[in-house]
C-alpha cells in the first residue's frame, strides 16, 4: 500500500512537470507593444441582491482575483454570513447556513457538486481560491436556482473565460508565519477563437503555531506548540476553450490536486507519539458546450470526478482506503421567446461509486433529475418565479422539490425590492448513513425542508458614492434530521432521522463604495443573527428540547474596509463569532471571540507589468480561541507576499 502510495505520489508530481513542459514549448509568441494601465486595486466588485425573490450574494471576478493569497475559508467568512467551521489551518473546514449542518449546504464548481459522496460534506480547506473566478451565495430558497439539493444553502464557485485575452501571466509568492510557503502561477493566453488557462499552486507549512493550553490549569494556561500538523497541497486547473462561431462555445476543464496533510489531535486527548494522517488524490474533468440561438440556449455539461483518500491512525491501528467515483450530466434549455415569460428545463444523471474499506462491498447510486422553472414578468413591477424538481434515486421517486419566489421592484432609479419565497426540499442520506460499518443505517429516511424568506434590497447613488444593502428574514423547518448517536444495544455509533430543527433569524448585508480623486474607498458589512432549536425529543429525559443547537453562534458580523491611493492600499477587517455551545444540554460552551486583521499594499509599474508587495498581520491582538472545542486556532501571525502581473489583452 505505501509504494503505491508513493507511485501515485510521483505520478501526479511527474504529469505537473510534464503539463508545464507541454505548455510552455507550445506558448505561441506574443506581441507586448501594447501598452496597458492596471489600477491598483479594485475597491468595490460585490453586488448584492434579492433576485426573483431569493436572497443572493455575488462575489464578482475581480473582488475573488484581487484576494487569491486568501483561503476560500477566510474569504467567505468576511464577505458573507455563512459560518465557518474549521480544525485549524490544514485541518477540516466546513461551512454552516442559517443553523443547519455541514451536509446541508452544498458547495459546487461550475454546477457539479463537490460535496463528498462519502459524508456528505465539503472540505473547502481543499478549494483554493485560485481555481475560482466568482462565487454565488445562495441562502434557503435561492438554491433551487443551482439546482442543489442543500437544504439552506449552496455556494456555487465558477470560472470565467476573458475572450478579449491576448497573454496575461500572474506569479504570486506568499511566506508567512510557522514555516508556511504559498506558490501561485497563472497563464492565459489565446485570442476571441481561443483561450487556454493554467492555474497552478502549492503550498506547504510546518503549522507549529503557538498556542495557550488551559485544559491542566485554567488560571494558568501554559505555553505549547501545535505539533503534527504539518501540511503539504499541490494542485493543478487547465482549461481549454473555444469560440466556435458566434453562438457556439467549448470548454475542457482539468483538475487535479494532491493534499497531504498531519492531523493534529484535541489538546484533551492529546496522546505522546501519536500519529494521524490523512492522504488525499483528486481528479476532476468537465466538458461544457453552449449553443446560442435568437431566443433561446442550450446548454450540455458532463463531469468525471475521482478521488482516493488514505487515512491512517498509529495509535487505533487504522489504515484505510476510500475510493470514490462520480459521473455528473446535465442538459440545460432556457427559452425566452415567449412575451413576458421564460422557461428553463434541466435534465441530469448523477452515478456514484463508493469502495470504502469502511463498508462491506462496495456501493453505488444513480441519481435522475428533472427541473422546471417559470420566470413571469408579466406585471410591470413584478417578478414571479417557480421552480419543480423531481428526483429519481435507483428507480424510486423522491418526493416532489418545489420552490415559489416573487420580486416587486418599488422604483427603478435607485431601486428597492421587495421578496418573498417558500421552498420545499429533500436532502437523501449520505453514503457512510447508509452503509458505514459499524453503524450505517439503511432504513434511513430522507431529510425534509420547509425554507420560508422575504426581504428587501435597497441601492442609493450619491454623486460618487454608492450604497448597497439587504436585509431578508428567514424560517426554516426541518424534519428527520438525521443524527449520530451511541446504539442502545452496540457500543458504537448509529445514525436515525431524530431530529426536528428550526432556525429562524435575520441576515444583513451592507456595502458603501466611493472616490474622491486618486482616493478610492470601499466599506462593507455583513450580520446574521440565527435561533436554531431542537423541537423534539430523542428520548424520555431528553433536556434538549429547544436549546440553541450546538457549534451555532447566534451572531456572525464582519466588517472591513479598503482604502487605496494611487499605488498604495490598506485594509482592515473585523469579525466577530458568538458564544457556541458544544453539547446538547448547554453545560460546556465557548466563549465569543473578535478576530482583526490589517494588510498593507504598494505596486510599482514596470512597463507593461506590474509588481505588487503586500504585508499583512492577522489576529493583531493575539485573540486566543478555538472554533471546534480543544482545537486551539493560530494567534498573531504574519505574512508577506510578492506578485507580478503582465497582460496584453486586445484593445
Amino acid at each position: 500500500m505505501a509504494n503505491e502510495v508513493r507511485l501515485n505520489h510521483l505520478i501526479i508530481k511527474s504529469t505537473f512537470i510534464v503539463v508545464f513542459i507541454v505548455f510552455w514549448l507550445t506558448l505561441p509568441a506574443q506581441n507586448h507593444k501594447d501598452t496597458l494601465h492596471l489600477e491598483t486595486v479594485e475597491i468595490v466588485d460585490q453586488r448584492l441582491e434579492q433576485v426573483l425573490g431569493y436572497h443572493e450574494t455575488k462575489l464578482t471576478k475581480r473582488l475573488v482575483t484581487d484576494r487569491v493569497s486568501v483561503n476560500l475559508a477566510d474569504f467567505l467568512n468576511v464577505n458573507t454570513s455563512i459560518f465557518i467551521k474549521s480544525y485549524a489551518n490544514g485541518g477540516l473546514v466546513t461551512t454552516s447556513s442559517r443553523g443547519a449542518s455541514a451536509s446541508h449546504t452544498e458547495v459546487l464548481w461550475n454546477g457539479i457538486n463537490l460535496n463528498s459522496t462519502m459524508n456528505g460534506n465539503a472540505d473547502i480547506s481543499q478549494i483554493p481560491l485560485l481555481f475560482v473566478d466568482k462565487i454565488n451565495v445562495g441562502y434557503g430558497g435561492g438554491i433551487s436556482t443551482y439546482n442543489s439539493s442543500g437544504l439552506t444553502g449552496a455556494i456555487d464557485l465558477a470560472t470565467e473565460t476573458n475572450w478579449q485575452n491576448r497573454f496575461s501571466l500572474e506569479l504570486k509568492q506568499d511566506i508567512s508565519s510557522f514555516n508556511t510557503y504559498r506558490t501561485y502561477f497563472l497563464c492565459n493566453v489565446g485570442n476571441y477563437k481561443f483561450q487556454s488557462s493554467t492555474r497552478f499552486f502549492y503550498e506547504t507549512s510546518e503549522n507549529n503555531y503557538p498556542f495557550l493550553n488551559n485544559t491542566l490549569n485554567g488560571e494558568k494556561p501554559q505555553k505549547e506548540y501545535r505539533t503534527n500538523a504539518s501540511f503539504d497541497q499541490t494542485g493543478l486547473l487547465q482549461e481549454l476553450n473555444w469560440n466556435l462561431a458566434s453562438n457556439t462555445n467549448i470548454s475542457l476543464k482539468a483538475w487535479i490536486q494532491e493534499n497531504d496533510r498531519n492531523l493534529p489531535s484535541n489538546i484533551l486527548t492529546k496522546l505522546p507519539n501519536e500519529k494521524e494522517s490523512s492522504y488525499d488524490q483528486i481528479a476532476r474533468a468537465v466538458v461544457e458546450m453552449k449553443q446560442h440561438f435568437y431566443n433561446s440556449k442550450l446548454e450540455f455539461t458532463s463531469g468525471i470526478f475521482q478521488s482516493r483518500s488514505n487515512y491512517k491512525k498509529k495509535t487505533a491501528g487504522i489504515n484505510s482506503d476510500h475510493i470514490t467515483f462520480t459521473s455528473a450530466n446535465k442538459l440545460r434549455y432556457k427559452y425566452s421567446g415567449f412575451k413576458n415569460l421564460m422557461i428553463l428545463t434541466d435534465v441530469g444523471f448523477d452515478f456514484h461509486n463508493v469502495k470504502s474499506d469502511n463498508y462491506d462491498s462496495k456501493r453505488e447510486r444513480g441519481e435522475g433529475k428533472l427541473k422546471l422553472n417559470l420566470q413571469y414578468f408579466g406585471i410591470k413591477k413584478f417578478v414571479f418565479n417557480g421552480s419543480v424538481i423531481q428526483k429519481l434515486v435507483d428507480h424510486t421517486a423522491v418526493p416532489l422539490i418545489s420552490s415559489f419566489g416573487i420580486g416587486y421592484r418599488v422604483r427603478e432609479k435607485n431601486p428597492i425590492i421587495l421578496n418573498a419565497s417558500v421552498t420545499r426540499n429533500i436532502r437523501i442520506p449520505s453514503f457512510n448513513d447508509l452503509y458505514w460499518t459499524p453503524g450505517g443505517n439503511p432504513y434511513l429516511k430522507n431529510e425534509k425542508g420547509i425554507i420560508a424568506e422575504t426581504g428587501i434590497t435597497i441601492e442609493r447613488n450619491y454623486r460618487k458614492t454608492n450604497l448597497k444593502g439587504s436585509i431578508s428574514l428567514f424560517h426554516n423547518k426541518i424534519d428527520d434530521w438525521i443524527i449520530w448517536q451511541p446504539d442502545t444495544l452496540f457500543s458504537y455509533w448509529r445514525p436515525f432521522n431524530l431530529k426536528k430543527g428550526i432556525s429562524q433569524g435575520i441576515e444583513a448585508e451592507l456595502t458603501a463604495s466611493g472616490a474622491l480623486n486618486q482616493l478610492k474607498w470601499n466599506y462593507s458589512l455583513t450580520y446574521a443573527f440565527t435561533s436554531a432549536k431542537n423541537k423534539s425529543r430523542t428520548s424520555g429525559s431528553d433536556k434538549t428540547i429547544n436549546k440553541q443547537l450546538i457549534y451555532v453562534p447566534k451572531h456572525i458580523a464582519n466588517q472591513s474596509i479598503l482604502v487605496s491611493f494611487k499605488s498604495m492600499s490598506a485594509s482592515y477587517v473585523i469579525s466577530y463569532t458568538g458564544k457556541r455551545f458544544t453539547n446538547p444540554d448547554h453545560y460546556s460552551y465557548l466563549q465569543a471571540y473578535f478576530l482583526q486583521d490589517f494588510a498593507i499594499s504598494k505596486s510599482f509599474e514596470l512597463g507593461g507589468s506590474t509588481l505588487n508587495c503586500q504585508f499583512t498581520i492577522h489576529n493583531i491582538f493575539n485573540q486566543q480561541y478555538q472554533i471546534i472545542a480543544w482545537y486551539p486556532m493560530p494567534g498573531r501571525h504574519l505574512s508577506f507576499s510578492i506578485k507580478y502581473n503582465f497582460k496584453n489583452s486586445k484593445s
